[in-house]
C-alpha cells in the first residue's frame, strides 16, 4: 500500500526561491518573509536547505500578511517555471504528449513543491486532472496552495506548447473569497469553488495532443536522472516509512509512538525526535496512514461507520471530523466522489 510520502519528508527549500523573487518585486524583502521561521536568509551561491513543514507554513503567512492579498497564490504559480524544478522541469519540457507530461508529474511528484497528490479521473469525454490534499493542509494556507499549485500547472501547460484555451474548467477547494471573478480573468476558463478536490479539466483528446519540444531521447536520460533524485528523496524519510509499516501491521487497533518504538528497538523520545529531524512526526505520520487507509477503504463503498471501526475511531463523528480536516469534505462526499471512473495516472 502507498502511504502519503509528502507528510513523511522534509519539504526542499529550494521551492522559496521563486516566491522569495516574486515578494521582492513587491518590494517585501526576504527578511521579512523568513522572520521568526527559523530558515536563513539564502545566499545567491548557497545551497537550498531542507525545511520543515511547519517552517514552510509560517513562511507562507509571512508573505500572506506582508502583501495582504488572499489571492497571493495567483500570482505566486507564475514563478514556478519548467526551469524551477530542474531536471524534472528538463524531463516536461522533452515530454510527447500532454498524456506523457503529467505521467511525469505523477511519477516524480515529490520532486515538485506541491502539498497534493496527483490523480487522473476520466469521464463523459472529459478528463480531470485532479489535485488532492496529501496531508491535513491549514484552512488559513488552503487557499493560497490551491491558487499557487493550479496557476502554476497552467503556466507549465502553457510553456511546453499546450494552448491555455483547451482547459475547458478549473475547479478548486476553496471559496474564491474576496473576488471569484478574478479567477476566471486569470485562467481564462470557468472557475467552480468550492469542490472535493482541485482540478483542470480538459476533453479527452487533449491527453493525445503533441507537444512541440518532443524529445524522446532527452526525455529517457532525465527520466533517469529524475528516479535517482527521487530515490535519495525517499531514502531521508525511511523512518517515517518504517512507522507506516508497522502502524499498517495492526490496522484496527494502532500501536502506540512507545510500542512502535520497542519494535524499532529505541525509545519514543529517540522516535520523536528523528521524525521531526524529517520534517513530520508520529501524530502526523498516523494521521498520513489514517487518511490514505480512509480513502481506500471509501473508494471501495465501504460504510462511514465501518471505516472509522477499521480506523480506530471510537466515534463516527470523530472520523467524520478528522477526515474533513484532512480533506476538506465530508467521507461521505469523498466516496460519492469515487463513483467517476478515477485512475491512478494518465494511461
Amino acid at each position: 500500500m502507498t502511504i502519503i510520502d509528502n507528510a513523511h519528508i522534509a519539504r526542499h527549500g529550494r521551492g522559496l526561491r521563486p516566491v522569495l523573487g516574486v515578494m521582492e518585486s513587491l518590494g517585501i524583502g526576504a527578511g521579512r518573509c523568513l522572520e521568526g521561521t527559523g530558515i536563513a536568509v539564502p545566499a545567491p551561491s548557497a545551497g537550498d536547505p531542507q525545511i520543515t513543514l511547519d517552517q514552510e507554513y509560517a513562511f507562507y503567512r509571512n508573505i500572506l500578511r506582508a502583501s495582504g492579498n488572499p489571492q497571493l497564490g495567483l500570482l505566486l504559480g507564475g514563478a514556478f517555471t519548467p526551469e524551477t524544478y530542474g531536471i524534472l522541469g528538463y524531463a516536461m519540457q522533452s515530454a510527447a504528449s500532454v498524456r506523457e507530461l503529467l505521467e511525469l508529474a505523477y511519477e516524480f511528484r515529490l520532486l515538485t513543491f506541491t502539498h497534493f497528490h496527483l490523480a487522473g479521473a476520466g469521464a463523459g469525454g472529459r478528463f480531470s486532472f485532479r489535485f488532492e490534499p496529501a496531508y491535513p493542509i491549514p484552512d488559513d494556507l488552503l487557499q493560497v496552495f490551491c491558487d499557487r499549485d493550479l496557476s502554476a500547472a497552467v503556466d507549465i501547460l502553457r510553456a511546453v506548447g499546450l494552448d491555455r484555451k483547451l482547459i475547458l474548467e478549473v475547479q478548486l477547494m476553496h471559496a474564491g473569497k474576496p473576488d471569484s471573478a478574478a479567477y476566471g480573468h486569470h485562467f481564462g476558463c470557468p472557475v467552480r469553488f468550492g469542490c472535493p478536490h482541485n482540478a483542470l479539466v480538459f476533453d479527452e483528446a487533449t491527453l493525445d495532443i503533441g507537444l512541440p519540444r518532443q524529445d524522446p531521447e532527452t526525455l529517457e536520460n532525465c527520466r533517469q536522472q529524475c528516479r535517482r533524485v527521487l530515490a535519495r528523496v525517499r531514502a531521508q524519510s525511511s523512518l517515517a516509512a518504517r512507522v507506516s509499516e508497522i502502524l499498517l501491521s495492526r490496522v484496527g487497533t494502532f500501536p502506540t509512538c512507545e510500542e512502535v518504538a520497542r519494535r524499532l528497538h529505541c525509545d519514543a523520545r529517540t522516535l520523536r525526535r528523528n521524525l521531526e529531524k524529517e520534517g513530520t512526526s508520529f501524530s502526523a505520520t498516523l494521521g498520513a496512514v489514517r487518511l490514505a487507509l480512509a480513502k481506500e477503504y471509501l473508494g471501495s463503498g465501504m460504510s462511514v461507520r465501518r471505516v472509522a471501526e477499521l480506523l480506530d475511531y471510537s466515534e463516527v463523528a470523530a472520523f467524520s471530523r478528522a477526515f474533513k480536516r484532512w480533506t476538506h469534505q465530508s467521507p461521505s462526499a469523498y466516496r460519492a466522489g469515487t463513483e467517476d471512473q478515477l485512475i491512478a495516472k494518465p494511461s
